[in-house]
């Protein structure tokens, strides 16, 4: 086979996430006529309908929710909704896919723009209020259900396939990341895409590298994608596969290997964004837990708004595979860098919550069910708080949600990660937990580093020093101490995570792709402080204590005289 390898400046416009390796797999128009005429035909076209009017209903109430022009759009949504559930549209679609050799997803889609221009007369007194909105809408729906079903197509394809892959497509979609299988290790987009931030989050998020190439051969069997030099080097060589997996375990461990170091005290927990690395992530004792579950993923990429039993099959899912882990649930987290369709004005702060209350109730209801069915242990996590009164409102509606079930309250904690919660931490009320996300952190306070900077000692104690310690002392003085996990891209730095540790932290949240990074240097300081973890820490806060409690008391001696 020949070797050949692309470089970012010369064939790609962006590697993003860690390092991963797979068979190319292809998934384009070509293996999807394949794939179709290899199945029953029949059952096929009867899935796109159920999938069209699934679309059409959700699209329908959207429309008629989040409308400006509320008459034109009304009348806009029970039309469209009208031809859309006409079966006159399968019964067509059905006799073409019979006749000639078609790609199911456009056939649909042609099928419903000449049932919509048969029917166009209906549309005049639509274009009178304006026929460019009109024709916007059409657009943007009819992008939606392709989107639906050519996933649909990658899913019933991926079903056959067993080894670990590189999924190879046309055009990158988020979608595409929605139920993916664990075998799918990386994905490689043939087309230039601009929403390059997006794309980078969700390689980040999932841990799953994506890239862009546009030279490919057909004999190209094997890829690595490397997103810490910029490569994909396809078909590699004996000297390429040692490389690549030397580098590959000095960031994460295998499946059944134990790790090296032991603590009671410190404990490490893993962020993910699906299920797909909980086997891992489950074994032997590498994590103490699982947080945070960043469940905004979950909505983004199912493409349709999900119903509670969408929810509460996801959440059961999950937490039958976290193995009775505890586990960190952030609320979803919707802000404009991670859009969510149908919902572009999305995003989680009390107004949001306010105007989109079944939204944000049908969540906490599912999540209650997950749990009255699993007994998970599963903690509520509040994102993006800014003003201390937010804390109330939410609290509420996941105490309501937890009582309908008849489930006790559960703990309940938010995430310090916007620059007013930094400043004014001291005036929040008491939680159960805090997560300090460094991330969204470093992106408010410097206008030089983002999310995936690697961040240097003196660099982290400039963004963050001395105010964190501050916030460790005052989290740690109360009567009730609060737990605090740090969460983040710098947390991954060995250099930080020592110091922190040695600041007296004591919970953090490293990714599965970073963990193997600070094994040695968390294996050393178990092996240096041993069973007597913590206790000069624990010593000092009660030495602490006592001077006030005496301080105190010389206090009211000096007032009564």
């Amino acid at each position: 086979m020949p070797r050949k390898q692309t470089v970012n400046r010369r064939y790609n416009q962006f590697v993003y996430g860690g390092l991963c390796i797979g068979k190319i797999f292809h998934f384009d128009q070509e293996s999807v006529i394949k794939f179709q005429y290899s199945q029953d035909i029949e059952l096929l076209i009867t899935k796109l309908d159920q999938i069209k009017s699934e679309e059409s209903r959700a699209y329908h109430k959207f429309i008629l929710t989040e409308s400006g022009d509320y008459k034109l759009k009304q009348l806009f949504a029970f039309f469209i909704y009208e031809i859309l559930i006409s079966p006159d549209i399968l019964n067509r679609c059905r006799t073409k896919a019979k006749r000639e050799t078609v790609y199911f997803p456009s056939l649909f889609i042609n099928e419903i723009e000449r049932q919509i221009r048969r029917n166009e007369s209906g549309l005049k007194e639509f274009y009178l209020s304006g026929r460019e909105e009109v024709v916007n809408q059409l657009n943007t729906f009819m992008n939606y259900l392709l989107t639906r079903f050519e996933s649909f197509f990658l899913y019933e394809m991926l079903k056959q396939v067993k080894a670990d892959i590189i999924l190879v497509c046309d055009g990158f979609r988020p979608e595409y990341l929605h139920n993916i299988p664990q075998n799918v290790k990386g994905i490689i987009t043939r087309k230039e895409e601009k929403e390059l931030e997006l794309i980078r989050r969700l390689a980040t998020e999932f841990e799953i590298p994506i890239a862009q190439c546009t030279l490919i051969y057909p004999d190209d069997e094997i890829a690595i994608i490397n997103g810490e030099i910029n490569r994909i080097t396809f078909n590699p060589d004996k000297e390429d596969l040692e490389r690549f997996y030397e580098k590959y375990y000095s960031l994460t461990f295998k499946f059944g290997e134990i790790a090296s170091y032991g603590s009671h005290r410190i404990k490490l927990y893993a962020e993910v964004a699906n299920a797909n690395h909980l086997d891992r992530i489950t074994s032997y004792n590498w994590y103490d837990g699982i947080g945070p579950f960043n469940t905004e993923f979950f909505f983004m990429t199912r493409g349709i708004l999900p119903t509670i039993d969408d929810q509460v099959e996801f959440f059961i899912d999950f937490f039958n595979k976290a193995n009775g882990l505890p586990i960190y649930l952030k609320v979803p987290d919707f802000t404009p860098d991670k859009p969510l369709k149908y919902m572009e004005a999305a995003h989680s702060d009390t107004g949001f919550i306010h105007s989109q209350h079944q939204l944000f109730f049908d969540n906490f209801t599912a999540i209650a069910k997950a749990v009255k069915a699993t007994k998970a242990d599963v903690k509520i996590v509040i994102p993006k708080v800014v003003m201390a009164s937010e804390l109330s409102d939410w609290k509420r509606h996941v105490i309501m949600a937890y009582l309908d079930e008849d489930l006790r309250i559960p703990e309940f904690g938010y995430v310090l990660e916007t620059e007013a919660a930094y400043e004014f931490y001291n005036q929040f009320p008491r939680v159960d937990f805090v997560i300090i996300g460094f991330d969204n952190l470093v992106e408010e306070n410097s206008i030089h580093f983002n999310r995936y900077t690697e961040l240097s000692i003196t660099q982290f104690n400039e963004l963050f020093l001395p105010l964190i310690k501050d916030i460790h002392e005052h989290l740690n003085n109360r009567y009730y101490p609060t737990k605090h996990i740090l969460a983040g891209n710098v947390v991954g730095n060995p250099f930080i995570f020592r110091q922190l540790i040695n600041y007296g932290f004591t919970d953090f949240s490293i990714p599965l792709s970073k963990i193997r990074v600070i094994e040695e240097t968390f294996t050393e300081y178990c092996n240096s402080r041993g069973r007597f973890i913590g206790v000069y820490r624990q010593e000092r806060m009660k030495r602490l204590m006592k001077q006030r409690q005496l301080q105190a008391l010389n206090d009211k001696d000096k007032e009564k005289k």
